[in-house]
């Protein structure tokens, strides 16, 4: 008596032990194969986020220049003591606009909230906490193998972030007598550049003898007040505001002789 099996066409019959285990072992070989891409890939996919991260950090530190955003540096006159400063307002003055100069002081976060929630650490993607320079603005990331200094350690930004710039004002004086303006001194006016303080607004008298200059101011909007002594004493008060960046900022503002 013939068997019905023999009779029946192969896919109906299943597969055979040995077409089994070779199917396996392909299977085996074609996941070891990309297995190592699939990890090459994941690590740099936490590369990218740990960089990500540590500019957004960056950026709520210092703000974005092309933006005309300065930050906590230009908000609270520093860099943070710490990262966990950008999203914690504790001990820190509100931030609020002076009537009279039309600049804001104090503290205007979060900053970064995306990064890290109140109280809580601020880590890269492998969930290790970044290491934070406060002077000069330097993050540094364990990297993979969760060790600082070490070869895959990763730093932002590669050199000290420059936090502040120069101040040059020119003081020129129009005479009540029709004559050519002239370049005002010491013995004419007065000029005052009131920068943030730890958040709180601090006016200091500009040196030099004119032109005025202030030196190492922080980043960001600061406010000029001239006030005439002298054969100018009595004119309007001059008012002004300048944004200081890196490097020398130069500004005129003019007085009119009463």
């Amino acid at each position: 008596m013939q068997r019905r099996d023999i009779a029946r066409p192969r896919a109906q019959r299943g597969f055979s032990l040995i077409e089994v285990v070779v199917a396996i072992a392909l299977v085996a070989i074609l996941a070891g194969a990309l297995a190592p891409l699939g990890i090459r890939s994941m690590r740099a996919a936490q590369l990218e986020k740990s960089r990500t991260r540590m500019d957004v950090l960056l950026r709520a530190m210092a703000g974005d220049p092309l933006q005309a955003d300065y930050g906590y540096l230009g908000d609270m006159g520093r860099l943070p003591a710490t990262l966990a400063d950008l999203n914690d307002a504790t001990g820190k003055p509100a931030f609020a606009v002076n009537a009279a100069d039309g600049v804001g002081y104090g503290w205007a976060g979060p900053y970064a909230p995306a990064i890290a929630p109140v109280g809580g650490a601020v880590v890269d993607a492998w969930s290790t906490a970044l290491q934070y320079d406060g002077v000069t603005a330097q993050l540094r990331s364990a990297g993979i193998d969760h060790q600082f200094a070490t070869a895959d350690d990763l730093v932002r930004p590669f050199a000290p972030l420059g936090t502040g710039g120069n101040l040059v004002v020119t003081v020129m004086g129009l005479p009540n007598t029709g004559d050519p303006a002239e370049q005002l001194d010491t013995a004419r006016v007065d000029v005052f550049v009131a920068s943030s303080l730890a958040g709180v607004r601090n006016e200091q008298l500009m040196g030099g003898a004119g032109p005025f200059t202030a030196n190492n101011l922080h980043l960001g909007l600061h406010a000029l007040r001239a006030v005439g002594s002298g054969t100018y004493a009595g004119a309007a008060v001059v008012r002004d505001v300048v944004t200081i960046k890196r490097g020398s900022t130069l500004r005129t503002i003019v007085l009119d002789q009463p």
